[in-house]
């Protein structure tokens, strides 16, 4: 179990340092590995031993890699705002003081909140789209 965390950790790292390193910007890139370094080596170890699934992470993924490949910078936009707002509730939840805290890390998915729009996925709708600016 500890072992297929720390694949997927590695997995999550590597999948986020591809998104901040499409602008082709050194400065954001460093800036955020500085803080990611600290995320993945302090607090993901805590959030994956608090999960029951940590499945879900793929699937969001997924959900954000296709919209960008659709060229959908709308889905992509709201998908990643949902990852990011997501993970950041998590990490309040596991910080000291919190009155609301629970023994068990609460992640959603993404298409528990918001669905999957028609034809998303489709190959012909890549076609169709503009690109992402």
């Amino acid at each position: 179990h500890q072992r297929q965390h720390a694949i997927i950790g590695a997995a999550d790292f590597r999948f986020h340092e591809a998104l901040v390193s499409l602008p082709g910007n050194r400065t954001l890139l460093q800036s955020w590995r500085g803080i990611a370094n600290h995320y993945w080596e302090i607090y993901l170890p805590r959030i994956q031993s608090l999960e029951r699934d940590i499945d879900h992470w793929g699937r969001n993924h997924r959900l954000i890699v296709d919209a960008l490949a659709e060229h959908r910078c709308d889905l992509a936009s709201m998908y990643l705002q949902f990852n990011i707002l997501n993970s950041a509730e998590q990490l309040r939840q596991l910080l000291p003081g919190d009155d609301g805290r629970s023994d068990a890390v609460e992640e959603h998915s993404i298409n528990a909140i918001y669905p999957r729009p028609e034809g998303h996925g489709d190959a012909t709708m890549q076609e169709e789209k503009e690109g992402c600016s």
